[in-house]
Order: C-alpha cells, then structure tokens, then sequence
C-alpha cells in the first residue's frame, strides 16, 4: 500500500504536554484501542482478564472499556505499565498517539486533530524536543497502525474537493505557523481569504463581541485556528474562515470575563460551548437557510425565530435575517436562540 497523505492540523513544534502534572486524564475512564496483532497480545499476557472488557474491534483495532478512575495498567505515579515493562512499541495505539490522534477520512487521505481532553501546553521556541513535533508524531501514528482502521469521513462543503480542501487546510495552517511568534489569526484569515470579514463588524455587534483582541491570546488562537477550522468542514470556505475570526472574537470575549489564566484547552472549550451559533454567523452574507423554527415554550423566542424563517424566505441574508429577529431580544436570549438556530442548521447538514 502506498503511504497515505496524512494532514495534521496543528503547528508544528508547537505543543507540549505533561501526563504526570494531568493526573493522566486520558487514562480515566475513556477507553483504549490495541492493535489485535500485536499490541493486544501483550496486555492479554499481563493481565489475562482484560479479555473481557473487549466491546468491539473494527478493522485490525480491538477497543476496550477502562475503569473511571483509573486504567487496568497506570500505576501509583500516573505511568503507563505497559510501556514502563514492554516497551513503548506494544503501548496501545490510541495511548501512543495521543492526544493527537482525533483522525477522518478524507478519500485516500487522512486528517488528524489534537485532543482537548489533555491540556496541551503552548510552548514557543522552545529548545527541548516536544511531544507535537511533527515527525514525531506522524511516526507514533504511522507505527501504530491507527489510521488504518476505518475511520468516520470528514464532511465537506458540496463545492469543495478533497484535494482542494486540503490545499486550503495546509495554507491556513502553514500561515498560523508563520505568524505564531507575533502574528494576529485575523490578519493570517483576511491575507488568504479577505471577504471573510465581510460583514464581521455587524455580526459581532448581534452579540457584543468588541473587536479589540489582547495581544497575549493571538498566539492561542494561531494554534487552535487550523483544528477548529477542521471541525467547521461543513462549511464553504469564505463562511469557514469567517468561522475563525468570529471564534477569535467570541473566545476573547468570555477569557475577560473569566478569572482562570488562558489555556489551549479553555479557548477550545470556550470555542466548542457556541460552535453551532458560530456557524450560524459564519453564512452572515449568505442567504437566511430557510426552516430554522426554533422548537421552544418561549414567546419571544418563538416569535424571533418566526421573524427569522420569514427574512429566509424572502430572501435575506443570514446577517439581515438575524439583525431583524435577535435584535429586539436581551443579549441571553439572542445567545440562546441563536444556538437552538445553529444546532437546527448542524443537524441539517449531518443528516444529507
């Protein structure tokens, strides 16, 4: 079999973690996957009884359930028991690779994330090898067998080709690198797509959001830019990229609210919490979908989701038709209603 292109959408160099300051989240409770042919036969030989906590296997890859508090194989200081007597070789793929190992299909090719279940460190120009280097990591994925398994496809817009998606993909994450050190995410956004920020001032106003960013966040938002981009595929490029820059905003705008010091793992999270109202925003200039009645006891936000199927059909904008129903609404009520809208929107989307 030829090598597959694999695309991993984070910087490279850029991240770092440390298992033993997590008191080993990944390993509580979340399951883990071994390679039947090899890695699955060494846990059998330490402890026989894990055979029966087998729940599936898919491919070469069998999966088993973990206890909450704790793997069968993490010791008293957090470490892995398996790589500690055997070797990091026969350590469990899905434990090997991550937490970068949330992975699609796309064709013949492969798209790999982080997982924000660690709390993945930002480390710039550091000298110490780290654990998001690349070449690392492709070699922990590769070795492993894990992107040989069946994977779950990456949805994309209709108009895009996986081949273009990826071109776009690698531009924007080779750009974040560049800008890393001292860069802004909307400047990186506006070179390589500039009708992105068409209508951005309006759409942030629907909800508050101030345009001025902290200089400290942009850093954060350059690294999670090419991850988030991933998970909002869906959508056509210039609403993907919008995306971005609305997200920047949104982020920026909760970390001044909140007392805890800002970490790739709170901007993701941040990020996800209002991922279905972002996406709504996104199709700013685009036209209004049409039947996002929101199914809701609330007068108010019945009435605004009726203002806003009725712009649709009339043919407004998303921007237009949410200025005209969120508007006369308080600033929660907007946020809420503007999710129930999104989440409609996704579970549109999922279902063609």
């Amino acid at each position: 079999m030829s090598p597959r292109r694999i695309y991993l959408a984070f910087p490279d160099g850029a991240l770092h973690y440390d298992c033993e300051s997590c008191q080993a989240l990944c390993c509580r409770g979340h399951g883990i996957a071994a390679r039947a042919d090899r890695e699955l036969l060494t846990l059998l030989r330490m402890k026989p009884d894990v055979s029966r906590w087998v729940v599936r296997q898919r491919g070469s890859m069998a999966f088993l359930t973990t206890p909450h508090h704790g793997c069968w194989f993490l010791d008293a200081q957090n470490h892995c028991s398996v790589e500690l007597t055997a070797g990091r070789a026969h350590k469990p793929s899905v434990c090997r690779a991550f937490p970068f190992n949330h992975a699609w299909a796309l064709g013949e090719a492969r798209v790999v994330a982080p997982h924000f279940l660690c709390p993945l460190q930002l480390k710039l120009g550091a000298a110490e090898p780290l654990h998001g280097q690349h070449a690392r990591v492709l070699e922990d994925l590769t070795d492993s067998g894990w992107l040989e398994q069946p994977l779950d496809a990456l949805r994309l817009a209709p108009d895009e080709s996986p081949e273009l998606f990826l071109q776009h993909e690698q531009q924007l994450r080779d750009s974040c690198q560049e800008q890393l050190a001292n860069g802004r995410l909307d400047r990186c956004v506006e070179q390589l797509t500039p009708e992105a920020a068409h209508t951005l001032p309006q759409l942030a106003a629907l909800f508050a959001w101030t345009e001025l960013v902290p200089p400290a966040l942009e850093p954060y938002f350059l690294a999670l830019a090419p991850t988030w981009s991933l998970e909002h595929s869906q959508l056509p490029l210039p609403a993907r990229r919008r995306a971005l820059l609305l997200a920047r905003l949104h982020v920026s705008h909760a970390l001044a609210a909140d007392e805890r010091a800002p970490s790739l793992k709170l901007c993701y999270a941040l990020w996800s919490a209002h991922k279905p109202l972002l996406e709504l925003l996104a199709l700013g200039p685009e036209p209004m979908p049409r039947g996002l009645l929101a199914d809701t006891a609330d007068g108010a936000s019945l009435l605004a989701a009726a203002i806003a199927d009725r712009a649709a059909q009339h043919g407004a904008s998303t921007l237009e038709a949410l200025e005209e129903s969120l508007l006369p609404l308080a600033l929660h009520e907007r946020f809420a209603l503007g999710q129930v809208l999104g989440h409609t929107l996704q579970s549109r989307s999922s279902s063609r």
